[in-house]
């Protein structure tokens, strides 16, 4: 509809009165003789307007009347005066029109009243805007500029170290193969509330670091975007509240980049699980979305983070397979850290096949999940912070957690109980970066350099599997097994536990403990103390555990009565169970116990195996 409205308003002006008049005073001057054929040069000279020989007026000042500039008539080259501004008209530009900007000249299109511009040049004669003698002001398409239509545009030494050449602030804005050239500074600036469409962006300043500034949501647009070696994209901060996908590119992001959307939580959401490998995010009404694609670096500030879900339902997603290149989120350059990714109540994140490094800061996780946030991470990178993964609370939904690589992260998890029996399979944990505490007794033997996955105090109330991980599991509080959960873990782990604290099953209402069950001998479970001397209570069935069982444990250090107690009418069967340098018995039980035991030996200062009750009946 708007190409067809410029094309009538060319076609008003040329073929209105004033130019069949210039044409008759023409013909006035001809001598007389044989006619000129319609289609020779000399026809085409005889119809153009007297302004082709370089009198085409230049433009200046307020242009609140619709203006074409074209080769057909005479404008082929336009001088630009000052600050021109398009206020109520379209300005309308042919291919292979050159605009010349005096110095601090500018063009700005719908700033101060609705204005558009419409641009149409080509690929063999684009529209060229350059300085006549130097730099000039740049172009700008304001927040009234709606409906402006750009197509081979080339911007050329526009813009200053601190202005942009070209800043679009307009709503329903199409650019197509727009190429700046020659900036000190960014070469674009999106702002916040413009919706535009770019494909086919080229940015080649090579002196300016900052190619494009941008508010996160006017990203979603961009495509095809080709940056000058070393250029990144700015992005200040603040809030991404639809969906959006931003293009393949070098960011820094220098502030806090929120993704929510408008919804109230729980409304405007759609139900069901994610699609695909890492997932498409169901997106309902209100519901906001920041994807990334592969091969696209994050470089944040030392204080900038991704906060997700936090006022309203959002969700970050990103997926890249090893042919495609890596997802990257990064300190920015001359930044030691960054402040990580938060997932809030109402947040998803989706990360496969990314790398995150040198993310945390006052001992929290590079990401960080709480509330009922959504958390999906296959394949990924994570090296060299103090924490990888933080997880708080039980209402943590962790959809997939498989295939991670933690590299020079000394904690690799931070957890409760019951989230740890989301993480799966194929994780690898290398060496932390810190060296490792010889004074530490058992964790000599039982953690040595491995990276340690932290569990909180908490309880288990559903069944759950800990599923072996080649690191060092530290208990920090109690655990306790109840609401007819049962907890099943597997043989191999490493378990360091702090000083005090009880692994206890059935306390209160019904629970179960499968440990090791039909585990190879040469992988024990083994239980210590996380610091020498300072021991823990030890394995405790309560009056309600039911159906239990242990086999191949390996304990050390425990305080309490026995390194394996069963109180009440606690049901276990107990199966090659050690107790090493242990204050009390390896194994002991109440009279209504109903226990099974087999090969329950004492070492080193363990006084004894067993201590059976007396005087039953």
């Amino acid at each position: 509809m708007l190409g067809a409205w410029v094309s009538a308003l060319s076609a008003c002006y040329l073929f209105s009165d004033e130019p069949k008049a210039r044409k008759q005073a023409s013909d006035s001057t001809e001598p007389a003789g044989e006619p000129v054929a319609a289609d020779t040069p000399e026809a085409a000279s005889a119809e153009a307007p007297a302004e082709s020989a370089g009198a085409c007026p230049p433009l200046t000042g307020v242009l609140s009347e619709d203006r074409s500039l074209s080769q057909a008539t005479g404008c082929e080259q336009v001088t630009v005066q000052g600050r021109v501004q398009v206020e109520g008209a379209t300005l309308t530009i042919e291919a292979g029109v050159e605009l010349r900007f005096e110095a601090d000249a500018s063009l700005e299109v719908g700033v101060g009243a609705p204005g558009v511009l419409a641009v149409h040049g080509s690929a063999a004669a684009p529209v060229r805007m350059t300085g006549a003698e130097g730099r000039w002001r740049g172009l700008t398409l304001g927040p009234q500029s709606a409906g402006s239509r750009v197509d081979h545009l080339e911007l050329v030494d526009a813009g200053d170290e601190t202005h942009a050449a070209a800043v679009l602030a307009g709503q329903d804005l199409a650019l197509t193969e727009l190429t700046v050239t020659g900036a000190l500074g960014p070469s674009l600036e999106l702002v916040e509330g413009a919706k535009l469409s770019m494909r086919a962006v080229h940015v080649a300043s090579p002196g300016a670091p900052v190619a494009i500034l941008a508010a996160p949501g006017a990203l979603g647009g961009v495509r095809e975007l080709e940056l000058a070696a070393g250029a990144v994209v700015a992005v200040a901060g603040g809030r991404i509240a639809e969906r959006v996908e931003w293009p393949v590119a070098p960011y820094r992001v220098d502030g806090v980049l929120r993704v929510e959307g408008e919804a109230k939580p729980g409304e405007g959401e759609a139900s069901g699980e994610a699609d695909g490998e890492a997932g498409e995010v169901p997106v309902g009404a209100g519901r906001a979305q920041l994807r990334l694609q592969p091969d696209t670096t994050l470089a944040f500030a030392p204080r900038a983070r991704v906060e997700i879900g936090a006022l309203g339902p959002g969700a970050l997603v990103a997926a890249a397979a090893p042919e495609d290149g890596a997802l990257h989120f990064e300190p920015a350059p001359g930044s030691a850290t960054w402040a990580g990714v938060v997932v809030h109540e109402h947040g998803r994140l989706a990360l496969r096949g990314a790398e995150l490094r040198h993310g945390s800061e006052r001992g929290e996780g590079m990401i960080v999940a709480q509330g009922a946030a959504q958390l999906s991470l296959e394949d990924c990178n994570l090296h060299d912070a103090e924490v990888g993964v933080e997880l708080r609370g039980n209402a943590v939904v962790v959809e997939r957690f498989t295939g991670n690589h933690f590299r020079g992260v000394p904690t690799a998890l931070i957890l409760s109980p019951q989230a740890l029996g989301f993480i799966g399979e194929l994780n690898e944990y290398g060496p932390p970066t810190t060296e490792p505490d010889e004074a530490a007794g058992a964790e000599a033997e039982l953690g040595g350099e491995r990276a340690r996955i932290v569990v909180t105090r908490g309880k288990i109330e559903r069944d759950t599997t800990w599923t072996f991980q080649a690191a060092t599991l530290e208990l920090r509080g109690d655990v306790f097994v109840g609401k007819g959960a049962t907890l099943t873990v597997d043989g191999g782990w490493q378990v360091l536990a702090a000083k005090g604290i009880t692994l206890g099953v059935g306390f209160y209402d019904t629970g179960s403990l499968h440990l090791a069950r039909e585990s190879d001998p040469s992988a024990p479970v083994r239980i210590g103390p996380s610091t020498a001397g300072q021991g823990w209570t030890g394995l405790v069935f309560g009056p309600h555990a039911r159906d239990s069982d242990v086999e191949n444990l390996r304990l050390s250090g425990t305080q309490g009565v026995a390194g394996v107690e069963l109180r009440g009418e606690a049901e276990a069967f107990l199966t090659r169970v050690e107790c090493r340098d242990c204050a009390g018995a390896t194994a002991t039980w109440a009279c209504e116990s109903q226990v099974g035991t087999i090969a329950l030996t004492a070492a080193g200062s363990t006084p004894t195996a067993t201590i059976a009750p007396r005087d039953c009946r």
